[in-house]
């Protein structure tokens, strides 16, 4: 699993602390197992600059995100709200939710086309994806306080749910019950992750930060899956351009100085591209702009990004 970040700075200071005696904390964790993230109101700033270099307009700009069901993903200060009222506010704007479960694109290639059917005459397109994960304030990965509960509770459920499924199936030996249509979205994680789980037996905090990044690769697999098969000849007509921002959303939940009030969360960002045509409107190439807007990656990032390279069989080349 995710022990540490591959940093020495961090591994010193949760050295540090645990010899201090010190308890585990939010930000401690957040360091340890998910190195280079960022608060959301400082996200929402990196990129709405990054997209206003690019000639981004309120007014041209359709944004969509790809983000679990969970409430703690919507509230006011989450980072997808953010984007959408820094891109879009002026004229009213909304979010289109491609999203299900995790952070599955779950709507499918007719979602996707009726999505990009929105965009403005020759406009351009921003998605947000990414699964999502709680850290409590004692700093265990995988739960977080919500509002009004005494007890701590799991996120992303549905992932550690699903891990828990598979767990559970090897140790009994029983195949788990599939074909449900009223647990469709859950199943196809199961399905997913059950080529993932590399050895991992643990509900500790880095098995947890594990399953986390390995749920990234899920949601991104099906993500440009989705998106290559809805880019067909004549789609550039009227998109000037589709930028993509994926990466894992970190949610702290309540305090107990802020009781009934979300704290901040933050976001690790793993790829921050636009895809544009190439002449001849066949085809797309890639646009980096993750190294402008948030800096040099971490050894973890970095392993994520190797999972997000776009196939070459569109003839993509990054630059």
């Amino acid at each position: 699993g995710v022990t540490a970040a591959p940093e020495a700075a961090v591994a010193d200071e949760a050295t540090a602390a645990a010899a201090a005696g010190a308890a585990t904390t939010f930000q401690t964790s957040l360091k340890q197992y998910f190195p280079g993230s960022i608060s959301n109101s400082q996200m929402a700033v990196n990129v709405v600059t990054a997209l206003g270099k690019r000639g981004h307009k309120i007014g041209e700009t359709l944004f969509g995100a790809s983000l679990c069901s969970d409430e703690v993903n919507w509230t006011p200060q989450g980072l997808a709200p953010l984007l959408q009222q820094g891109l879009t506010r002026k004229v009213g704007g909304g979010t289109f939710n491609l999203g299900g479960l995790a952070g599955m694109p779950y709507v499918g290639t007719s979602g996707f086309g009726a999505f990009f059917s929105h965009c403005p005459k020759e406009g351009k397109v921003v998605i947000m994806f990414g699964p999502h994960v709680g850290i409590s304030q004692d700093g265990t990965v995988g739960k977080l306080e919500r509002i009004g509960m005494k007890k701590q509770s799991g996120a992303c459920g549905a992932a550690i749910g699903a891990y828990k499924a598979l767990l559970k199936e090897k140790a009994e030996n029983a195949k788990i019950p599939m074909g449900n249509p009223l647990d469709n979205q859950e199943e196809y994680i199961i399905g997913q992750m059950s080529t993932k789980l590399e050895g991992e037996t643990g509900l500790d905090s880095g098995s947890i930060a594990t399953i986390t990044y390995r749920m990234y690769e899920i949601v991104w697999e099906l993500m440009n899956g989705t998106l290559t098969e809805t880019i067909k000849p004549g789609f550039w007509d009227d998109i000037v351009e589709v930028t993509l921002l994926g990466g894992i959303v970190i949610n702290q939940g309540v305090t107990k100085a802020t009781k009934d009030v979300l704290v901040e969360d933050y976001f690790q960002p793993v790829i921050f591209q636009s895809w544009v045509p190439k002449r001849g409107n066949f085809g797309f190439k890639i646009v980096n702009l993750y190294d402008e807007a948030f800096g040099e990656k971490t050894a973890a990032q970095g392993e994520l990004e190797k999972a997000a390279k776009v196939e070459a069989e569109m003839g993509v080349k990054e630059e």
